[in-house]
């Protein structure tokens, strides 16, 4: 688009892309949960019979695990992580929790930690005319 369209054409471009990327989402969320309805089928059916691997005509399919691990006591979790060594600090992920993040901006008056750089994003909140 050029930079001489009026920005009542760009905000009805940028209203249009969203809702067909809407129609677009809903498409495919209906595929993604198809998709887990027969995988979830498939595994039933697979080790019903005993099989861990089974092929057709168009793939082979394979039952597959892995772990996945879910903290049910932060308290507990965090104090162990702290106490050993060495400190197993990785187990975490390498991001910050955007909200609390913002949170303790505004209670320190914005002071930011260290280590951390903050950015700010501008963006278009586009709402839908009664």
């Amino acid at each position: 688009m050029t930079r001489d369209k009026p920005i009542g054409k760009l905000i009805n471009a940028m209203y249009e892309k969203r809702e067909e990327l809407r129609a677009e989402t809903a498409i495919v969320n209906t595929i993604k949960a198809e998709l887990a309805d027969i995988e979830s089928r498939l595994i039933e059916t697979m080790e019903a019979v005993g099989l861990e691997s089974s092929r057709a005509s168009l793939a082979t399919a394979t039952i597959s695990e892995t772990s996945t691990a879910t903290i049910d006591d932060w308290d507990s979790f965090t104090a162990w992580v702290r106490r050993n060594t060495p400190n197993r600090i990785h187990l975490f992920e390498k991001r910050i929790a955007q909200l609390a993040y913002r949170e303790l901006l505004e209670h320190n008056r914005g002071k930011i930690p260290p280590g951390v750089t903050t950015y700010t994003r501008k963006k278009i909140s586009l709402l839908k005319r009664s």
